[in-house]
């Protein structure tokens, strides 16, 4: 439409340009009834297409405005997931390296009572594993130890007991 009112306006234009000079009254009517009326055509479908123009600049401004919340909140949601699963999973492996450290500390009291019946399981082969492998065996050597100084003990009580009758 704005082709078709322009090229409309330019024929007028050259033929008001083509009448004769001296002729002011013609030229002014000619100018008054179709160049002016032509130009304000063209200017209001000028203004028109600027409207349209601005609402659909808007209008993708609010689409975008409100596709970048939505990809905000879509890596607020992702992010608090990352971070909820790491410490879900920062947790089970605490749980996992403390677990078989608390079990030693319960056995490592109960043989400083005297307990010598005492086996933390051995549950992995890694660095716990092994450590709790090595204290089931340094329980066993100390139970020998208990159990050979508990034999020597009575063997001198029977001894100082024989001692004590035969004097």
């Amino acid at each position: 439409g704005i082709e078709r009112d322009y090229a409309a306006y330019l024929t007028s234009v050259s033929t008001l340009e083509s009448m004769d000079a001296k002729d002011i009254e013609a030229r002014k009517s000619l100018y008054h009834k179709t160049v002016s009326k032509r130009f304000f055509e063209v200017r209001g479908s000028c203004m028109r297409l600027g409207e349209l123009n601005q609402r659909t600049m808007y209008g993708a401004s609010d689409r975008a405005r409100n596709l970048s919340q939505k990809a905000v909140a879509s890596l607020v949601m992702i992010g608090a997931a990352a971070i909820g699963s790491g410490i879900v999973f920062s947790l089970f492996l605490s749980n996992l390296l403390v677990k078989p450290l608390h079990q030693m500390i319960e056995a490592t009291k109960k043989v400083s009572e005297g307990d010598y019946d005492v086996e933390v399981q051995a549950r992995s082969s890694d660095e716990l594993g092994v450590v709790a492998g090595e204290f089931n065996e340094m329980v066993k050597k100390l139970r020998g130890f208990h159990e050979l100084n508990f034999r020597k003990l009575l063997e001198e009580k029977s001894k100082s007991e024989a001692i004590v009758r035969e004097i």
